[in-house]
């Protein structure tokens, strides 16, 4: 495969926000994959590899930027629970303010 000229080499801030879908194309990777590691479960060094050699990274980094994306998908998590919560109590408060 031929050098990934620099101005399209990924960075890690670039992983993060990139969709699954995006990496799942650029990697030749089922989508899913990335919802999983980015959850709970981990990469092979095979495919760790293999996807930081396609997108041009080092291993190091790749890793890096999916542990951050799994730090920044448990933050939506908390924060959407946290929100539902808020609803439930500000629901509440209506219909206590109604009877």
């Amino acid at each position: 495969m031929e050098k990934i000229p620099e101005n399209l080499v990924l960075s890690g801030e670039d992983i993060l926000y990139l969709s699954n879908a995006y990496l799942a194309r650029l990697t030749a990777t089922d989508a899913s994959n990335f919802s999983a590691w980015t959850g709970n479960r981990q990469i092979s060094e095979r495919k760790l590899t293999e996807i930081a050699e396609r997108l041009g990274m080092s291993k190091g980094d790749l890793l890096a930027a999916l542990d951050a994306k799994r730090q920044v998908r448990l933050k939506v998590q908390e924060a959407n629970a946290k929100a539902q919560r808020l609803i439930q109590f500000l629901s509440q408060q209506q219909e206590e303010e109604w009877a």
